[in-house]
């Protein structure tokens, strides 16, 4: 899975590493559906059974997704592994 890095080239989740990238030497992610390159931040929601968790009632676990700002498209390159849709 690619990281996710801010602006400046630091990454993005609380991780220290000092890291310096011109955004020149960078490629740009698309859209797979209609080619746009701006995204927008939403959240899904996974259910996670009581009884795997061990807990008296189910829970929910919120998942970050970045969705095309033209289209809607899940972005599913930055998706954790168990959520990526495979590419035929």
């Amino acid at each position: 899975m690619a990281q996710i890095l801010g602006a400046g080239g630091q990454p993005i989740g609380g991780q220290n590493e000092e890291v310096e990238i011109p955004l020149e030497k960078t490629t740009s992610i698309a859209c797979n559906k209609c080619g746009g390159e701006v995204f927008v931040q939403g959240f899904g929601f996974r259910k996670i059974s009581k009884l795997l968790t061990g807990k008296p009632k189910d829970e929910v676990l919120p998942v970050e997704l970045f969705l095309c700002g033209e289209c809607g498209e899940v972005l599913n390159e930055v998706l954790p592994p168990g959520l990526k849709v495979e590419q035929e």
